[in-house]
Formats: C-alpha cells, sequence, structure tokens
C-alpha cells in the first residue's frame, strides 16, 4: 500500500515518489511538493500577472516552482508556465482504494491555551472514492472513528517566542471570541515563522549584518511592541492578511530580490517592518525607499500603506532627521513626462498624486456589503502626517520665535518664503469656502503642482469667472489666510496647535484641503450622477439640458472659461443636432459635451471644467477619426460648431493631424496590398497602383482632415484614384482636392452628384436598392452610398461613373448570412430548381471562400423567384437602368473599406 496526499482539487495522489521537503497549508491540502527532484507548487489564478489574468486562459493548478519564479521576474514566458501543470507532465501517480491517506490540519486553540502551535494528524485507508473526500464546504473529510494525534508544529525560534508572549492576549477578548482570536494569532505566528525561515535569508548577503539586524529588530517588536495592541478580531484579521501577502509576494518574487541590490532590495526587505523597526533605518535609505514606491506607475492599498509607514517612521522629537526627511521630498524632482516643454515632479507630489482617498461612492457601495477595502483615507493620513512633521521642522518659522517675537528663518537655507516684515504676515490669500446646505464647499480658488517641481501655484476667479494664477510658492510657504473659514466650511479643520488657530497654514496643506473639497463636490454635484448616468443609461437618457436650453433662448453669450466662449446661436445648433442625431459614437460624445457645458453654467466647477475639456478632446479625436458632421464644418455667427468644439478641447491640432495623416496613409497601403491579393485570386484584369509620393499623400489628407473628412474618407479618395485603368491616368493632386470639397457638399445636401434632387434620389433609393435589399434579406438598418458619384460628376478617368451600396455587418451577422444562403441553396435543391451536387458546390465553395477571404462573393447571394434561383448580380444588371449604374455589397464593419461613404436612411 502506497502512501497518499489531497491534492486542492481534492484528488488523491501517492507521495512514495515525492522528493524533498513538502509542504501543506493549515487545512491539510498538499501545496507544494517535488517528483524527480522537480518542486511544483500550487497557484491560484491570482497569483499571476494582472495583465495575463485579463488576456489568457489561466486555470489554478501545481506548477514547476522554478519556472513560476522565473516567470514573475520576468525571464520566462506564461506559456512555459502552462506547460509545466503538473496535470499535464504525467509525472503524478493518482491514489488508488486500499492507500495509506496522511492528513495533518492545525489544531483550533482551546482552553487553557498554549504558548505552543499543534497539529492534528490523522491516518486512515482511502476507499477510493472521491466524492468522498471533501465535505460540502470542501474542507477535507475525516471518518468519523479516525482518531487525531496531536504533533507540535517546528516553529523558527523568533516565532516561538512570538506565541509564548502573545497567546495570552486571546483571554482579553469577550467568551464567544476568545477561541477565535487564538486562532488568529497562531495563524499570524506561523505566518511570521514563514518569514524568517524563507523570506529574511534573501537578504543575508552583501550587507548581510545591517539586513540581519532590521530583521532581528522586526522580530523584538512582534514579541513586545503594541503591534498586538488589537481590539477586535477584524484588526487581528487584517493584521494577519497584512503579512500574509507580504509573504506570498516576496516569497513569488525571490528571484527578484537575491538578484537585486541596494535600494531595490531594500524595499522588499522593509516591507515587512512596522513603523517603529523601520525608524531603525538611516533616513537616506527610507527615502531611497519611498523613491522606488513613488516612481511606480500606481501604488496597491498596501504599497500606499508601506509609503505611510515610512512617513510615520520618522522621529517627530528629533528635529535634524525631520528637517533632512522634509527637505528629500522637495529637492529630489523627476521628469515624469519627456514632451515638451517636459512636466517635472518633487517626491512629495509624486507621492500625493499616487496616493488617494477613495470615492465615497465606492466607500459606501462596499461597506454595505461589510468590506472596508475602500475604507482608508489615505491621502488625508499622508498630508496629516507631513504636517505634523512640518510642524516641528525648520521650515515652520512658528517653531523657534526670535527675542522680538517674529518668524525665525535661520535654520531656513536659501529660504524662498514670502514674507511681509512691514505688515508682520506670509503670503496673504483670501481663500474663502462656505459649505452649502447642498452639502457643497462653494470655494474661489484651485491649487496645482508647479509643472517644473518647485512648488504649488493656485489660479482664482473672479466674479466675472477670469482666471488670474499666481506664480509658484515652496510646497512648505506659511500662508497667512484674509479670512477663516470655519471648521463646518472646510472638507479638512483648519491646522490647530495647542488647541488653536495660529492664523497659517503650509501651503502643501491648504492646497490638500481644497482638493479634498472639490473631491467631495465633484461626490455631491456631477460624481453620483454622472457614474450612474454613464453605468446605466448614458447621459444623454438623463440629462435634459433644460439650464443651457434656456441661456440659448435667451440669447446668452455662455463663457465656459476665460478663454473659450460659445454664442447663443451655435448653442442653439448643437442642442438641436444631439437631439436629432442618432445614437453614433459622435452623437453621444456631443451629449457629454454639453452635458458638463450645463453643469459649468450652473456652477464654476475646475473638475467640471477639466471633465469637459477631456470630453471635448474625445469629441474632437471622434471627428478627426469618423469625420465631422457636414452642420458642424457651417458658419454660425464667424464660427463653426467645430471650431468651437476644438477651442473648449484646447488641443494641440497639429499633433492629431500628424497622426491622421500618419494613420491613413499606412492603412491605405494595407489596403491595396490586400486588395490586389484578393483581385489575383479571382482573376481580376485590373489591380491598385500606389501613384503617389509620401509628400504628394501627406498633402492630401493634411486637406482632408482639415475640411472634416474622416479618416475613411480621406482614404478612400485616394484609394479610387490608385486603381490601375485600361488608360493608365494618374489624377492630379488638384482635382483630388476638388472631389474632397464635392464630396462635403454631398454629404450637406443628401443626395450624389447622379440625380438632380433629393427627392428623386430618395425615390430610386427606396423604390430600387431598398426592393432589392428586401429580397435578398439583406440588413438595411447599416447601408451607405458610394461610389464616384458622391464625389464628382464623372469618374476620374471620365466615363460612366456610378453609385454603389454597401451593406454592413459584423463578422457574426455575415457568418449567419452565410448560414441563410446556404439554406437557400438547399431550399433550391428541395425544390427541384438545381440538383443536390450542384447545391453542395454552391454552398462548399461559398463557405470556402468566405473562411479565406472574410467575404461573401455577390454570386452565392441569392433568392428564389419565380422558380429560379438568382443572384444579386443578375438581379442588378436586369432591374437597373444603365443611367444609374449601381451595385450592392455586403462588407465587414471592422474591416478598413478605403472608400468615401455616407449612411443612408431609408424611408
Amino acid at each position: 500500500m502506497a502512501k497518499a496526499e489531497i491534492l486542492k482539487n481534492g484528488k488523491v495522489v501517492r507521495s512514495d515518489n515525492f522528493t524533498n521537503e513538502i509542504r501543506h497549508d493549515l487545512e491539510g491540502f498538499l501545496i507544494e511538493f517535488s517528483i524527480e527532484n522537480l518542486t511544483y507548487i500550487y497557484r491560484e489564478i491570482t497569483h499571476f500577472k494582472t495583465g495575463d489574468i485579463q488576456s489568457n486562459k489561466i486555470t489554478s493548478g501545481y506548477y514547476q516552482k522554478l519556472v513560476f519564479l522565473n516567470y514573475i521576474a520576468g525571464i520566462e514566458s506564461l506559456e512555459k508556465v502552462k506547460n509545466t501543470d503538473s496535470s499535464k507532465e504525467g509525472k503524478i501517480v493518482y491514489a488508488t482504494k486500499g492507500d495509506n491517506l496522511a492528513i495533518r490540519k492545525l489544531l483550533i486553540p482551546s482552553l487553557p491555551y498554549k504558548g505552543y502551535c499543534e497539529v492534528s494528524s490523522y491516518k486512515f485507508l482511502y476507499d477510493g472514492d472521491l466524492t468522498k473526500v471533501l465535505n460540502d464546504d470542501l474542507s477535507i473529510r475525516i471518518p468519523q472513528e479516525v482518531e487525531a494525534d496531536l504533533e507540535t508544529v517546528e516553529l523558527h525560534i523568533q516565532s516561538s517566542i512570538f506565541l509564548k508572549n502573545r497567546m495570552v492576549l486571546a483571554s482579553t477578548f469577550a467568551d464567544v471570541e476568545q477561541n477565535s482570536a487564538a486562532l488568529l494569532i497562531t495563524k499570524i505566528a506561523l505566518v511570521i515563522s514563514m518569514i524568517n525561515k524563507d523570506i529574511f535569508p534573501l537578504f543575508d548577503n552583501g550587507t548581510s549584518e545591517e539586513y540581519k539586524n532590521y530583521a532581528l529588530k522586526q522580530n523584538e517588536f512582534w514579541q513586545t511592541g503594541l503591534i498586538l495592541d488589537f481590539r477586535t478580531l477584524n484588526d487581528l484579521d487584517s493584521y494577519l492578511n497584512n503579512i500574509r501577502r507580504y509573504y506570498r509576494n516576496t516569497y513569488v518574487n525571490q528571484l527578484l530580490i537575491t538578484q537585486s541590490n541596494g535600494k531595490d532590495k531594500l524595499y522588499w526587505l522593509a516591507k515587512s517592518l512596522s513603523p517603529i523597526t523601520l525608524s531603525i533605518i538611516p533616513p537616506k535609505q527610507r527615502i531611497d525607499i519611498l523613491e522606488v514606491l513613488a516612481l511606480k506607475s500606481s501604488l496597491d492599498d498596501d504599497n500606499q500603506e508601506y509609503a505611510l509607514n515610512i512617513v510615520n517612521s520618522v522621529d517627530i522629537s528629533n528635529q535634524s532627521e525631520v528637517n533632512e526627511f522634509l527637505g528629500a521630498l522637495i529637492s529630489k524632482k523627476y521628469v515624469t513626462n519627456s514632451k515638451l516643454p517636459p512636466y517635472t515632479n518633487n517626491l512629495y507630489s509624486l507621492l500625493y498624486i499616487k496616493i488617494v482617498n477613495h470615492l465615497s461612492i465606492l466607500k459606501s457601495t462596499f461597506e454595505m456589503i461589510g468590506s472596508n477595502k475602500y475604507s482608508k483615507d489615505n491621502r488625508t493620513r499622508f498630508a496629516t502626517a507631513i504636517l505634523l512633521l512640518w510642524q516641528e521642522s525648520k521650515y515652520n518659522p512658528y517653531k523657534n520665535l526670535t527675542t522680538n517675537g517674529e518668524p525665525d528663518y535661520s535654520l531656513i537655507d536659501d529660504s524662498t518664503y514670502d514674507y511681509d516684515k512691514n505688515f508682520n504676515h506670509f503670503a496673504l490669500i483670501n481663500y474663502n469656502s462656505r459649505k452649502s446646505k447642498f452639502g457643497v464647499y462653494n470655494d474661489n480658488f484651485t491649487f496645482e503642482f508647479d509643472p517644473n517641481g518647485n512648488g504649488i501655484y493656485w489660479i482664482t476667479a473672479n466674479k466675472d469667472f477670469t482666471l488670474s494664477a499666481a506664480t509658484s510658492l515652496n510646497l512648505y510657504q506659511p500662508m497667512t489666510l484674509l479670512s477663516y473659514p470655519s471648521e463646518t466650511d472646510t472638507s479638512i479643520q483648519l491646522p490647530q496647535k495647542d488647541g488653536e488657530f495660529k492664523g497659517v497654514v503650509p501651503l502643501f496643506f491648504l492646497a490638500f484641503i481644497d482638493s479634498d473639497g472639490d473631491s467631495k463636490d465633484f461626490d455631491t454635484k456631477v460624481g453620483i450622477m454622472v457614474d450612474v448616468a454613464a453605468t446605466f443609461s448614458g447621459i444623454g437618457a438623463i440629462a435634459e439640458l433644460r439650464y443651457i436650453r434656456y441661456l440659448s433662448k435667451l440669447g446668452q453669450f455662455l463663457v465656459i472659461i476665460d478663454t473659450v466662449s460659445i454664442a447663443a446661436s451655435i448653442l442653439s445648433f448643437l442642442l438641436r443636432y444631439s437631439e436629432d442625431c442618432n445614437n453614433s459614437p459622435f452623437c453621444e460624445k456631443l451629449r457629454t459635451v454639453l452635458f458638463y457645458i450645463e453643469i459649468i453654467s450652473l456652477v464654476k466647477d475646475p473638475i467640471a471644467i477639466a471633465k469637459s475639456k477631456k470630453a471635448a478632446q474625445n469629441l474632437v479625436e471622434e471627428g478627426i477619426e469618423s469625420g465631422w458632421p457636414s452642420g458642424m464644418l457651417n458658419e454660425i455667427d464667424g464660427f463653426t460648431p467645430k471650431q468651437k468644439i476644438e477651442q473648449l478641447a484646447g488641443m494641440d491640432i497639429a499633433d492629431y493631424l500628424k497622426a491622421y495623416v500618419s494613420d491613413t496613409k499606412s492603412t491605405l497601403i494595407q489596403i491595396i496590398n490586400r486588395e490586389n491579393a484578393f483581385l489575383k485570386t479571382i482573376g481580376a484584369e485590373h489591380s491598385l497602383v500606389k501613384y503617389y509620393s509620401d509628400f504628394q499623400m501627406e498633402e492630401i489628407l493634411t486637406y482632408a482632415a482639415g475640411k472634416g473628412l474622416s479618416k475613411e474618407d480621406g482614404m478612400g479618395i485616394l484609394h479610387q484614384a490608385c486603381r490601375k485603368r485600361p488608360v493608365e491616368f494618374i489624377a492630379p493632386i488638384n482635382l483630388l482636392k476638388d472631389r474632397m470639397d464635392r464630396l462635403v457638399a454631398v454629404r450637406k445636401r443628401g443626395f450624389p452628384f447622379t440625380f438632380s434632387s433629393l427627392d428623386s434620389f430618395d425615390d430610386y433609393a427606396n423604390n430600387k436598392i431598398g426592393v432589392t435589399l428586401d429580397k435578398f434579406g439583406l440588413a438595411k438598418d447599416k447601408v451607405y452610398y458610394t461610389g464616384s458619384s458622391i464625389t464628382s460628376e464623372s469618374s476620374i478617368s471620365g466615363g460612366i461613373f456610378d453609385t454603389d451600396w454597401s451593406v454592413n455587418y459584423s463578422y457574426i451577422e455575415m457568418e449567419k448570412l452565410v448560414g441563410e444562403m446556404e439554406k437557400r441553396f438547399i431550399r433550391a435543391h428541395n425544390l427541384g430548381i438545381i440538383k443536390k451536387g450542384k447545391a453542395n458546390e454552391y454552398n462548399k465553395a461559398m463557405k470556402s471562400f468566405f473562411k479565406k477571404n472574410r467575404v461573401l462573393h455577390k454570386r452565392y447571394i441569392v433568392a428564389i423567384e419565380d422558380g429560379h434561383l438568382v443572384n444579386i448580380r443578375q438581379v442588378i444588371d436586369r432591374d437597373f437602368p444603365d443611367v444609374i449604374k449601381s451595385d450592392i455589397t455586403p462588407v465587414l464593419e471592422d474591416l478598413k473599406a478605403g472608400y468615401p461613404r455616407i449612411k443612408y436612411k431609408f424611408k
């Protein structure tokens, strides 16, 4: 009989061929084992890299440990990890009936509590029935007749001391909670043991004595400090989860740790240390760790807590250490945006940006389900901690007054503080804040970090809502307030010392108070409305824009910001357009812009202004990508709506024109190559030729962008000109620009040059094209008219010009259309119209052609008419007049077509 263990998935495996040490979790499941000296480790889906979790099919399972660690370190690929799945490698031998099962589970402590950790060990024969291995709660099922043997767990010596000292805390809880508290303390001891066995030794190289001392001090704190001076089971559980996450993250990153050095290595070690233990690390090294954190792309809650622990580790009674720490926060600078001009942050602003308070809507939502995941106001804790340090530092001129009772600058090196000695006050600011009955903080300032990393400047609005900006001042500059808001009129109470407000507040903290109020305003005024509208019903569905419509009727000249004003006539046009247009991406984005304009017209809110700019930028991008509707190009009172949207966006249009030209040119070349390959497969006589140089194409496409044409329109007119004709003709550039002008004209008037009026075009479209679409069962809701007649009065090389039609389908819709045509061929056979062999031949050829080219050829678009099988080409040739040449083609909507087109709405 073989030895056996239980995997996390409930399967039972033989362990006789296991080599080296094996590991179990606290429930008795096998989580690490070795076969033929290859070690496998159990990994949940959440243990993989975030990007791979989102984009790949990953399953929980046992993977080769070394390969997984190399994957986390960026050495091996995800595919390599997946290939080491133990279930694929065939090394596991499953247990059979009669094998000896051995289970070791953590013993739940009970009174009297012991100062050591025990497991219950069970041994019994496996009966071969997998359905009986686990209980309903997925715990391991132990037969009732099997008795447990108690075994003492061999903990690391430091963890053993911790458990002996701490288990007594369990008896301080209420009687019904004592066993749960004892269990949590025991689990914490186990994790501390694993940290000492597996993690701290990773740092035993280079500066090993220094790092060993940090680990020793942390163990001393675990044993005697206040780290477990908790009052609730939630406190204990939270601490357990924190150090468990540290262990898991560090364990899987052990290759990175062993290969790292300096501040990168210290980052991993110090992450396990308490603020008190961190305090023994020299301030410069703690600043090094903060740099590692600040330069990450973002900080999760664990790393935000890590940063806060470092800030809280500064000895506030040691002014020299406080001064060194605060000085580093403003002197260390980093270029965070390499574009001209470069944008620079200092260490304080980088941390401030990445340490956040969660939106109140998230807090309330998660607290409703009993989770405190989003309840920490980390940014408030950060700014407040820096304020406490500032109050005790040399940067606070009130810390040590001169003999004349004036502020003392003697300790500040090259102070850039603004101070009026004649009137004995610091930089004076008329900051006003009043809390309205609706819960909104009405204030007159917006604060921003200086783009050169030198400090903070502010923007204020006067009664006419014109803006003026101050020059930036030192982050630590004391600010004298002209009037002092009450504690209820700011979202955070102004700082006090010795129970009273001293009349000054450092600039960084005033900026924080204001931004915190703005965030709470956003929750109150805009946040919930926008979140609910955008998530559930779309802004356009609930934003009736009543106030903005009222202003337009009064002929108001609406000032959005000091550089942008919109005349009532343009505002009225935008409103009418947003009501009449369909739910296209352009229309939805326009409604979003109007929504924020209305918010701004009600309250001059800096967040809403920023949101309006972003919404306008999205609308401009949509216009460049898909084309501006013709009405947006009409001048109204000296400006076009397009120009006003671009002004509101505040964008460098040149950058977007450059992208437009570059993207369109490369896409056109791809289309030419793709179509030539396709034409070759069907034996076509003609092909496409890239007649124009890169410089000429850029000139043509720049002109197209300036006319408000979409990328598809721009490349489409070039595409028409690149067709190789029987008599070769290379259209001059000016001719192509003329065709672009005419395309804009056709969009405005609504009918192509083939027709003399809109009525004649609508009659043709509905009674010819519409009837044909109905005959063959083609969709009518996504139909476009195209061809030479929408860009000119004749084709590029002269002769007959046509009005082509395209029917847009998604790939799934096209597959369904192919399936419908397959049924029609079979129906034609069942009616005796064609033979079975012919029907099969058609279907085979149709599906093969579609699979290869992603196109449904017109010969396969069929209908049964008067006892005959006809295709769409035959019907068009028969029923359509020669003077109005037409063609109808189903196309994939995600396939760049490379031709100009205009959507048609059937009557």
